[in-house]
């Protein structure tokens, strides 16, 4: 994703576009991937390092995986407090 060269954080307006063309929704092939090899090895807690506003974070949750997500942006920190 795009960031502000200033500070390093997404920009507002950067995600308002990106959230409104579905850039920020996770793609569906990838998503089903992951969900099978998880569960396939059995996996039951997860760390996504780059998880950006979290939404594959909240998919895994959803999908009663423990998960943790980390980002160094501003505003994106630590994605799992309030999740």
């Amino acid at each position: 994703m795009k960031m502000s060269e200033k500070s390093g954080a997404w920009t507002t307006e950067y995600l308002a576009k990106a959230a409104a063309e579905g850039r920020l929704a996770p793609n569906p092939g990838l998503m089903r991937g992951i969900l099978d090899m998880f569960s396939e090895v059995g996996m039951g807690s997860v760390i996504d390092f780059g998880a950006g506003v979290g939404e594959y974070v909240k998919q895994l949750q959803r999908h009663g995986f423990q998960v943790t997500g980390y980002d160094g942006a501003e505003g994106c920190d630590v994605l799992s407090k309030g999740l």
